[in-house]
C-alpha cells in the first residue's frame, strides 16, 4: 500500500466509500491539512477495436492525483498528463505487451471515440486494494459524463482517497469536510453527511462494506476463525503425539531401563525422545508442505476465491521459519515422554512396579480437549448445512422457476435480440424487465406521505414479465395493469400511505412518472445474499412502448432442461454482440444466482466440514492410542478379576464405560461452545432455522459413535485375554 499508507484516507461511511464528484471543488483550498485529494470514477467496462478485432477492457477513470498519491504504481512510459486529457488514456504493463501496444498507438471504443495511449503503467497486482484495470481514462475523457454532468447527485459513485500532513487532526478534517458538505448539498443528503467518516487506508483491507465492489477487501473474521481452529488442530494434533508415545512408552520401558543400566543417564534419555520427537516433526513439516502446496488452489476456492489469494512461499526465509517452528514443536511434543520415560527406575520396570504407576491423568485431559473440538466442530457443520438448506428455499412470493435472466448495458439493439430469443424453441416468453427478484436493483431516496425521506428498491418491469413473475399479490386496487406501481407490503407501512392518502407523486421521477397505484404485493428478496431480509420494493409496470431499452434487461421462460436451454441462450445472445459491445452484468437462471449468491456461506461451511474430519480423527486416533495403552497396562488387572468370576462381557463394559465417561464430559465442554457459536452465526441470517437443539443431540450422538468404535477393538482384546497367560507373563 505504500509508504505514507498511515496519511492516506478515503472518505466513506459505514455502508459504502465515496461521495459525489463535485466535492472535490469544495474541499481543495479549503481544508489546509489536505496535500492532495484523488478521485476514482466508473470502474466499468469497455469494447476496444484493437487491430481490427474487438476486445473487451476492465477500466478506471481518476484524475492525475490517483497516480501521485499512490506512487508506488510506477508510471513505465509515457507521462500522467495523459489523464488531464479529454483524448489520452494510460495501459497497464501487462495489456500493452499482450496487444503489442506503444505510447501514441490510436485505440478506438466501439462507441467511435478514439483515444492516444499516453502512458503505460505497472500492473496493480495483488500488492493493492485496487482491483486491476487494463485501462486508465482521466475525468475529463467522457467514460464517466453521468457523473461529471452532475457533481452532486450519485452520492457514492465517486470514490475518494485524501493525503493528508502528517500532524494532521483527522477528526479535525472530519468536521470540517461534513460542515462544507453541508452547506453545498440539498437537504436529500443529509443522512449520508452525518455519516461521512475518513478511513486510514492501511484499515480498508479488512473493513466490510457493500460498496464499491471494485476494492481488493479481506474477511478478517474469516481469517481469525481458520487461524484460531487451525491452531486448536496444532495442539490437538500435538497432544496426539504425546498420547502415542506415552502409550508406546510402556512397550519402550524395558529398552529405556536396559539403556540406564547400561550407564545412560536421564540426559541421554531426555536428548533421545526429543531427537527422536524433533526428527518425527521434520518428516512431518516436509510432507505438509507438499501437501498445502498441492491444496492451495483448493483453500483459496473455499475462500471464495480471495482477491490476494494465499499461496505457500519456499523462500530461504520462510522455510527457516518453518525448520525453527518444527524444532519447537518437536521439541514441545518429546518434553513429556522424554520426562516420563526417564524418570522411570530400570529396578521399578523389572519388578513389574511400572505399569502400576502409570495413570494418564494427562492423557484423559488431552482426550477430553480433543472431543470438545470435534463435538463443537461436528455441531458447527450440522448448523451450517441446515442453514444453507434453509437459505436456498426461501419463501420468493413470485415465480422465478425456468426464468433466464439477462442484463447487458451496450449499443445492440436489445429488440432484435428479443425476436431472436422469442424464436428458440426452448423459450416460451421474453419480457422487459430492469432488475428481477433475487438481483439487487438500485436503491433510490423518495419522500414519504409525511415528506420524509425514505430509501425504495425500485424494480421496473413490462406488463408481460409482471404476468411471468405471477407476484404473491396482497391487495389489489384494480389499477391499470400499465403506467402502475405497486407497493410490498414493507414499503407501504413505511410510506405512511393508506387508502385515502396514496399521492405517489411524491416518488417524483422514480416512478419514471407512473400515475397509478396498483396495490400491495408481498415483498420479494432482493438478494440471494442475506435471503429473508426484506427491503422496501417499489414494482413499476411501465408502458409497454416506453421501456428503457439501454439499461433494462431480458426475462426469458424457458422450459425445465436449463442447461441445454441456457446453453442455446448464450449462444444466441454471443452472435448478436460479436462486437463485443455489451457490459454483461448478469446472465444466467434466477434459480442459479440464488445458489451463487449463497456460494461463500456454501465454501464456509465446506471449510469447517473439512476441520471437523480432521479434528475427529484426530480425536479418534487420540482415543485409539489411550486404549491401547490402556489394554497393555491392565491386562494383568483383568486377568485378576475373571480368575475372580468376572467375564469378557462385563470387562468390555467396563472398559467402554471409562472411555464413554471422558468423551461424554468432552460433550459437556464442547456443546455449550458450539451452542453460542450457532447462536452468533446465525445472526447474519434473516432467514434462519429455528429449533435446532437436536443438532447438538446428533452431534454428541455422533461423537460417541466415533468414540465407541475407535476403542471397542482395543477394550475386546484386553477383555479377552486368557487369565493363565497373563499371568505367567508375572
Amino acid at each position: 500500500m505504500g509508504a505514507d499508507r498511515k496519511n492516506i484516507y478515503a472518505i466513506g461511511t459505514q455502508e459504502f466509500y465515496g461521495a459525489t464528484y463535485g466535492l472535490a471543488d469544495e474541499i481543495k483550498g479549503k481544508v489546509p491539512e489536505i496535500e492532495k485529494c484523488a478521485r476514482l470514477v466508473d470502474m466499468g467496462e469497455a469494447t476496444l477495436k484493437i487491430n481490427e478485432e474487438n476486445v473487451r477492457i476492465s477500466y478506471g477513470s481518476m484524475d492525475r492525483e490517483f497516480f501521485e498519491i499512490f506512487n508506488e504504481f510506477k508510471l513505465i512510459d509515457g507521462n500522467l498528463s495523459a489523464l488531464e486529457s479529454k483524448t489520452m488514456c494510460l495501459v497497464s504493463e501487462s495489456f500493452a505487451e499482450q496487444h503489442s501496444l506503444k505510447i501514441g498507438d490510436i485505440l478506438n471504443l466501439s462507441s467511435g471515440r478514439q483515444y492516444s495511449l499516453g502512458g503505460i503503467v505497472e500492473d496493480f497486482g495483488t500488492k493493492s486494494i485496487f482491483k486491476a484495470r487494463e485501462v486508465y481514462f482521466g475525468l475529463e475523457a467522457g467514460m464517466c459524463s453521468s457523473v461529471v454532468q452532475q457533481p452532486f447527485d450519485m452520492f457514492g459513485g465517486t470514490l475518494y482517497f485524501l493525503k493528508l500532513r502528517p500532524d494532521a487532526d483527522v477528526d479535525e478534517v472530519n468536521e470540517k469536510i461534513k460542515t462544507i458538505a453541508n452547506g453545498v448539498y440539498p437537504a436529500f443528503f443529509t443522512e449520508s453527511i452525518k455519516n461521512l467518516s475518513l478511513i486510514r487506508l492501511d484499515k480498508i483491507f479488512f473493513r466490510k462494506t457493500s460498496y464499491p465492489p471494485d476494492f481488493n477487501l479481506g474477511d478478517l473474521g474469516k481469517l481469525k476463525v481458520i487461524l484460531a481452529v487451525g491452531l486448536l488442530l496444532l495442539l490437538s494434533a500435538i497432544f496426539n503425539y504425546v498420547n502415542l508415545s506415552l502409550a508406546l512408552s510402556g512397550k519402550r520401558a524395558k529398552e529405556m531401563a536396559t539403556r540406564r543400566l547400561l550407564g545412560a543417564t536421564k540426559g541421554d534419555i531426555y536428548r533421545k525422545n526429543i531427537l527422536e520427537s524433533i526428527a518425527f516433526t521434520a518428516v512431518c513439516t516436509i510432507l505438509a508442505i507438499m501437501l498445502a502446496k498441492a491444496l492451495t488452489p483448493t483453500f483459496n476456492r473455499l475462500m471464495n476465491s480471495p482477491a490476494v489469494p494465499a499461496h505457500i512461499s519456499l523462500s530461504a526465509g520462510y522455510l527457516a521459519a518453518l525448520a525453527l517452528l518444527a524444532i519447537i514443536i518437536g521439541t514441545l511434543s518429546g518434553l513429556l515422554p522424554a520426562l516420563m520415560a526417564s524418570k522411570n527406575k530400570p529396578i521399578d520396570i523389572v519388578k513389574g512396579v511400572f505399569r502400576a504407576k502409570q495413570k494418564m491423568s494427562i492423557s484423559k485431559i488431552f482426550i477430553i480437549i480433543q472431543n470438545a473440538l470435534a463435538v463443537f466442530l461436528i455441531s458447527m457443520a450440522i448448523v451450517m448445512e441446515s442453514q444453507y438448506r434453509k437459505s436456498l428455499n426461501v419463501p420468493a412470493h413470485c415465480n422465478v422457476d425456468d426464468i433466464y435472466y439477462y442484463l447487458g448495458w451496450g449499443e445492440e439493439d436489445k429488440e432484435i435480440l428479443k425476436n431472436t430469443l422469442e424464436a428458440l424453441p426452448c423459450v416460451e416468453e421474453v419480457g422487459y424487465a430492469d432488475r428481477l427478484p433475487f438481483i439487487k436493483a438500485s436503491g433510490q431516496f423518495a419522500e414519504d406521505r409525511y415528506g420524509n425521506k425514505i430509501m425504495y428498491r425500485k424494480y421496473m418491469v413490462d406488463s408481460l414479465t409482471f404476468n411471468m413473475l405471477d407476484i404473491e399479490i396482497l391487495e389489489n386496487f384494480n389499477a391499470p395493469v400499465t403506467n402502475s406501481v405497486w407497493f410490498s407490503e414493507k414499503a407501504w407501512k413505511a410510506s405512511g400511505f393508506d387508502w385515502e392518502h396514496h399521492d405517489i407523486s411524491v416518488l417524483y421521477e422514480r416512478v419514471q412518472g407512473c400515475e397509478n397505484l396498483a396495490g400491495i404485493i408481498a415483498g420479494f428478496p432482493t438478494s440471494g445474499e442475506n435471503v429473508g431480509e426484506e427491503e422496501n420494493v417499489i414494482l413499476v409496470v411501465c408502458k409497454d412502448d416506453e421501456v428503457d431499452l439501454g439499461y433494462c434487461g431480458l426475462a426469458i421462460k424457458t422450459g425445465p432442461d436449463h442447461k441445454e436451454a441456457g446453453k442455446t441462450i448464450e449462444e444466441a445472445i454471443k452472435e448478436w454482440d460479436k462486437e463485443k459491445t455489451s457490459m454483461v452484468l448478469y446472465s444466467g437462471y434466477i434459480k442459479d444466482k440464488i445458489e451463487e449468491d449463497l456460494r461463500p456461506a456454501k465454501n464456509n461451511m465446506r471449510l469447517v466440514e473439512l476441520f471437523m474430519a480432521i479434528a475427529t480423527i484426530i480425536a479418534l486416533l487420540g482415543l485409539l492410542a489411550m486404549s491401547s495403552y490402556y489394554a497393555d497396562i491392565n491386562t494383568k488387572d483383568v486377568a485378576i478379576r475373571k480368575v475372580f468370576g468376572s467375564d469378557a462381557g462385563k470387562e468390555i463394559k467396563k472398559g467402554i464405560k471409562d472411555y464413554m465417561i471422558i468423551v461424554l464430559l468432552a460433550c459437556l465442554i464442547g456443546v455449550p461452545l458450539a451452542v453460542y457459536a450457532a447462536r452468533e452465526y446465525l445472526k447474519q441470517f434473516t432467514y434462519k432455522i429455528e429449533g435446532y437443539g437436536w443438532i447438538f443431540v446428533v452431534a454428541v450422538l455422533i461423537t460417541l459413535c466415533f468414540a465407541l468404535l475407535s476403542v471397542f477393538w482395543q477394550t475386546r482384546r484386553s477383555a479377552l485375554t486368557e487369565p493363565a497367560k497373563e499371568l505367567k507373563k508375572e
